[in-house]
């Protein structure tokens, strides 16, 4: 069946709507993880180049016990959590900048945080916020020079809010693909035949004038090859 011109024009037509529907959903999926990101590392230049930067350090270089810094960065972070986005999916910590052991965290259990990347950035000084595409969180550190150590904010998102809508995405996508090949095998199909009837008809002439009958005319009707 597949030898027939008409099923191979169906085929290529079938094709290219599919790789130009794979094209665009793959832009629109990696178009809102990039919006993402980026609004995540907006918002936290936005709040650590403000007040909560200014509090916090105050803060840490307070000379109060342990258990009482503990406590003021906990009420801190507390004022400044709708600004910050904290959630279930975001959390914040405030990092030794010497170890990355934990001083205070509003949901990280463990005394050392995981080593990442932007955490190794801002134990050099800098702030780190890059975000890799494939990486199942975005994190964001920033360096705080205090009077008798240093410290780092750090802010970790789950990416749960993207995933959840970039799932979302996926399903409308497929759906797209299915009713797209559904249709463009429909529209393929006849629209195809527009071009293989002309070759049909010409193809049963020539058998006809190989075979000695002149008598049968080719009628055209239309103005193109």
């Amino acid at each position: 069946m597949f030898k027939k011109m008409q099923w191979k024009i169906v085929v290529i037509f079938v094709a290219l709507v599919l790789a130009i529907m794979i094209t665009v959903g793959a832009y629109m999926f990696n178009s809102i993880v990039n919006m993402y990101s980026k609004s995540f590392n907006e918002q936290m230049d936005k709040v650590m180049s403000g007040e909560f930067t200014v509090a916090m350090t105050e803060v840490l270089n307070s000379r109060t016990s342990d258990a009482e810094k503990a406590s003021r960065i906990n009420t801190v972070i507390s004022a400044y959590s709708a600004q910050l986005g904290l959630s279930e999916q975001r959390q914040c910590a405030v990092l030794n900048a010497v170890d990355a052991s934990r001083i205070v965290s509003t949901g990280v259990g463990s005394e050392t945080l995981e080593k990442t990347p932007n955490i190794i950035r801002a134990m050099s000084g800098e702030v780190g916020k890059s975000v890799k595409f494939i990486s199942n969180y975005m994190d964001y550190a920033y360096f705080v020079n205090g009077d008798s150590a240093d410290y780092i904010i750090y802010v970790k998102d789950n990416k749960q809010g993207v995933n959840v809508l970039t799932q979302n995405m996926l399903y409308i996508i497929m759906q797209a693909l299915l009713f797209g090949a559904l249709a463009s095998i429909l529209l393929g199909f006849f629209l195809s035949k527009t071009i293989t009837n002309p070759i049909s008809v010409l193809t049963e002439k020539a058998e006809d004038f190989a075979e000695g009958n002149f008598d049968s005319n080719l009628e055209v009707f239309s103005q193109d090859e």
